[in-house]
């Protein structure tokens, strides 16, 4: 017993001194780095400026033509912002991608924000989408399924003068606080289909809407609309020249005040559905209280 009890004691001494042997090995040891958390891939294509935990996207400057964005926060040298937007330089499109002559094709994904603050008139909007791919020459495909677009409140001349475009995939993007849906397609005459029917649009103004769309040949509205605010229709398909048939039965023009123009240039048009026009009240404060803007509202049509 005593052997056993001495032997044990040997061995505890034995354990107790390997102990702090590890213990002293481990503290001498060099600390291990931090991982580094690694900047977004496509942040670099971007010039930048951060404020607090915004990240703004100032410029597009990549090479890239085809771009994904998806991530609704963006990581930068080692912190993680959100994404914001806002108008630089008298600039009035708080825009990264306005202007760019280059990009062909842009998807956003994972709920990816839009919108930024913009002056436009001397009105300040805090979510803005006021003409965000203006100009963009050589756009062809916009997906923005994907997309935040729950606070925009304008959306005036989203894709104005893109040449190129033939396809928008809206999906049911939120729009519940959108009121200006404006030239959103003006100038674009490559794009031959356009599909509105997964929108919910409770907007005051669609001027100019179409305008200028050439090879428009086919509109699919769905239930889009809901017409309850609806004041401005003035040169909504203007100079739409291969758009042989509208069905806007569901245009109630009870509260509508601008129409001049509105199929101004059609001269295509064959089938039009206007079963709910009223035209007792339609138009009638347009150029203070004149009619002449009914009028023009089939400039250039033949309507034999």
């Amino acid at each position: 017993m005593k052997k056993l009890l001495a032997g044990w004691k040997y061995y505890k001494r034995i354990l107790s001194v390997g102990l702090v042997a590890l213990v002293v090995t481990i503290s001498l040891l060099p600390p291990v780095p931090a991982r580094a958390v690694e900047d977004t891939p496509w942040i670099s294509d971007y010039d930048v400026s951060v404020d607090g935990s915004k990240l703004y996207l100032k410029k597009y400057i990549g090479s890239e033509t085809d771009l994904i964005l998806d991530t609704s926060t963006v990581v930068y040298k080692g912190r993680s912002y959100s994404i914001d937007y806002k108008t630089e330089g008298g600039i009035d499109s708080p825009s990264p991608w306005a202007g760019n002559t280059t990009i062909k094709s842009i998807t956003f994904e994972n709920s990816f924000p839009l919108g930024g603050t913009t002056n436009v008139g001397g009105a300040v909007y805090s979510k803005s989408m006021t003409r965000f791919f203006q100009g963009c020459t050589a756009l062809e495909t916009v997906d923005l399924s994907g997309a935040n677009t729950s606070n925009v409140i304008t959306m005036g001349g989203l894709f104005s003068g893109c040449t190129a475009l033939k396809e928008v995939k809206f999906g049911n993007i939120n729009t519940s606080m959108l009121s200006d849906f404006s030239g959103v397609f003006y100038g674009c005459d490559s794009i031959e289909e356009i599909d509105l029917s997964g929108l919910n649009l409770r907007v005051g103004s669609i001027a100019g809407l179409f305008s200028g769309c050439k090879a428009l040949k086919e509109i699919n509205f769905g239930t889009c609309f809901s017409t309850a605010k609806l004041e401005d229709i003035s040169f909504t398909f203007q100079d739409c020249e291969s758009l042989e048939k509208l069905d806007l039965s569901w245009l109630d023009t009870e509260f509508m005040k601008y129409c001049s123009g509105m199929f101004s240039g059609c001269k295509s048009l064959k089938k039009l559905d206007l079963s709910m026009f009223n035209t007792k009240l339609a138009c009638q404060y347009e150029h203070a209280g004149s009619y002449k803007a009914f009028s023009d509202m089939f400039a250039g049509m033949d309507l034999a």
